[in-house]
């Protein structure tokens, strides 16, 4: 099966994901997701440099060339693009139960943490009002739409572009389609009129 595990940059993904002190839900929505289908202004700039100093180990210099991308390049790269893909087959394997990590080879354990960690994160709960603590219909919108971009539906895509040379596009665009329609499933549409992460 095609998946986005086979590319070299997703077992680094992965295994920095794997972490304990990650919160998965606030870097997809925020980083994987949202940094490629909004237009972003500076405030959305300073949200980012903000999330990526939280949730990542790059260095100070690799968030700002980050940042600065983000604000100007709307095209997606074949190493975002499978990070998005990768990121949405995490919430897949969550909500629908569709195991990849047997295509993960080497970094399974890791691929089970992130899993486990991404769980955790659904399952939060707001002190006192019991209410989720992240908005799971924002993010799972924002990961469709965020997987158009990957198609090259809406920008340019090197991964899109690559599936044209192989010759297997059409396969390609059925398995995003499919993954697409496996997440909308559990989106309520009267939370995505909040359109915020957090509660």
């Amino acid at each position: 099966m095609m998946t986005p595990f086979k590319y070299e940059n997703i077992s680094k993904y992965i295994s920095e994901r794997s972490e304990s002190y990650f919160r998965p839900l606030e870097y997809i929505n925020n980083f994987q997701f949202e940094i490629v289908t909004r237009e972003m202004t500076q405030k959305d700039a300073s949200v980012l440099r903000k999330t990526l100093k939280q949730t990542s180990k790059l260095s100070k210099g690799e968030i700002e060339k980050t940042v600065e991308e983000a604000l100007s390049d709307k095209s997606v790269d074949i190493e975002s693009a499978s990070e998005i893909w990768a990121a949405a087959c995490l919430l897949d394997n969550v909500l629908n139960g569709r195991d990849y990590s047997s295509e993960c080879i080497g970094y399974a354990d890791e691929y089970l943490a992130v899993l486990e960690i991404l769980k955790q994160d659904i399952a939060k709960k707001k002190l006192f009002s019991g209410k989720s603590k992240y908005n799971l219909s924002v993010v799972l919108q924002n990961g469709i739409d965020a997987l158009d971009y990957v198609l090259g539906i809406d920008s340019e895509s090197e991964l899109a572009d690559e599936m044209r040379t192989k010759g297997c596009y059409s396969e390609f665009e059925n398995l995003i389609i499919d993954l697409q329609n496996n997440l909308s499933k559990h989106i309520n549409y009267d939370d995505l009129s909040k359109m915020k992460l957090l509660n």
